[in-house]
């Protein structure tokens, strides 16, 4: 099977600060197809790509929509974020609709792929819907977050376009509970009953192995970091709007600090909100307890969950709508034995709720947030032990070995696959 992975999300490199998540899902399922080829179509990002990569485990393409190339910039860390930090980006999404569709026609008459593999509704999934209607080949999609919700905000014309392309669709999952939600909500309850039938909730995964063999002692490396003597909060992800950051800054402002063991809080990552950021923490005198660790890969990542002491995932819906899926830090911090301090605007809180692993805060609540990491920092050694062995069990199936494995199963097993209706679907009864 060939099986074209379309992204608008995707690192140049290894050491590239774009989220790796959709490049980490193709080397897993290669590796559980090894039979299987892959062929990924991501958009240039600025200067730094090139338009053809043969990697051990895919072929990488990339797709021009603007020129001068320096301008290429509405993508590769995140539509949203970008708009969000300069709206005038807005300006290129015609533009990175027409040449993603090209690119896709092209590479479908040359690769004749099996399967066009969208993930984000948008513009991928849009893009695939067209490209499915004008090739004959049968499309298949992963949803993020709020990728269907945007169309929302366009009237009339939005919600034609998800309750057109969607029913197109051969396969669907949804990283989340919230996220299929937000799908759902295009359609009545009779309708979505036949689509449902071919949709399910799969996450991203992490590679639980790596993350769990041993490593240097947390006080070797803290003291190797320049944080001895101190507990650590880990933040670890993109600086951006829905990351919730302005609310940890204000948990840590508030925070009785005195009454506390003495700890920092490492803020790991890069991102549109980076400058601000900091000036904020200088303003309000918060440079002794918020650090900027800059973004880390690789050894210097597993470093830093090697000796967090609590990891915290403040996470937001923005004004714009847009959110989390399902950062899968969390289930990196699992992975680690690290006790984790979610929002319930994360996705991913239904693995935490239960309480064994961590806590769930309000999003947007500074106050509880600066509670539950108060709570995580004093746990006794006993209740920190017995979270360390419940997080490592309860991550298992979110190893990408398994997940692959659904991935591969659910949506691309043609015995899965009964042709979509042009129309939105029909009651048929079932549910996911």
């Amino acid at each position: 099977m060939t099986v074209l992975v379309l992204a608008s999300t995707f690192p140049a490199s290894v050491t590239d600060a774009v989220p790796a998540f959709v490049r980490d899902q193709v080397v897993a399922l290669k590796r559980v197809r090894p039979d299987w080829h892959f062929a990924v179509l991501a958009p240039h990002y600025g200067t730094r790509t090139v338009s053809h990569v043969r990697h051990e485990h895919f072929d990488e393409h990339r797709f021009r929509y603007f020129f001068p190339g320096s301008l290429q910039t509405v993508a590769g860390a995140g539509i949203v974020p970008s708009i969000e930090k300069n709206p005038l980006l807005v300006a290129l999404l015609p533009f990175f609709f027409v040449f993603q569709l090209l690119a896709v026609l092209r590479l479908a008459r040359r690769l004749r792929p099996d399967v066009i593999y969208a993930h984000w509704f948008t513009p991928q999934g849009v893009t695939a819907a067209i490209a499915s209607m004008l090739t004959g080949i049968p499309w298949v999609l992963t949803s993020h977050s709020n990728d269907v919700r945007a169309w929302s905000k366009i009237p009339w014309a939005g919600r034609w376009v998800v309750r057109r392309c969607l029913p197109r669709a051969r396969r669907i999952t949804a990283v989340s509970r919230p996220t299929l939600e937000k799908m759902k909500g295009f359609f009545s309850d009779p309708e979505w009953e036949g689509l449902g039938q071919r949709v399910a909730i799969i996450p991203m995964g992490v590679d639980v192995a790596e993350l769990t063999r041993p490593g240097a002692p947390a006080e070797e490396l803290k003291e190797r970091y320049g944080y001895a003597g101190r507990k650590v909060v880990l933040f670890m992800g993109r600086l951006a709007p829905k990351k919730g950051l302005d609310y940890l800054v204000e948990a840590v402002a508030t925070m009785d600090r005195s009454a506390l063991p003495p700890f920092v809080v490492v803020i790991a990552g890069t991102g549109p909100l980076a400058d601000r950021l900091h000036r904020e923490v200088r303003v309000r005198g918060l440079s002794e307890w918020i650090v900027f660790a800059g973004y880390v890969a690789g050894e210097e990542k597993r470093d830093h969950l090697e000796m967090a002491d609590v990891v915290v995932v403040p996470s937001i819906e923005t004004a714009s709508g847009d959110a989390e899926g399902f950062p899968v830090v969390v289930l990196e911090a699992m992975a680690a034995g690290v006790p984790c301090v979610v929002s319930d605007a994360t996705g991913a809180d239904v693995v935490v709720a239960s309480g064994t692993v961590g806590f769930v805060v309000p999003q947007r609540d500074a106050g509880r947030l600066a509670s539950a990491v108060a709570e995580a920092l004093t746990l006794d050694a006993d209740r920190r032990l017995t979270i360390r062995r419940s997080a490592r069990t309860q991550v298992g199936p979110f190893d990408w070995e398994p997940i692959a494995e659904r991935h591969a199963r659910f949506l691309f097993d043609p015995a899965n696959h009964e042709p979509p209706t042009s129309r939105a679907p029909d009651r048929q009864g079932g549910a996911v």
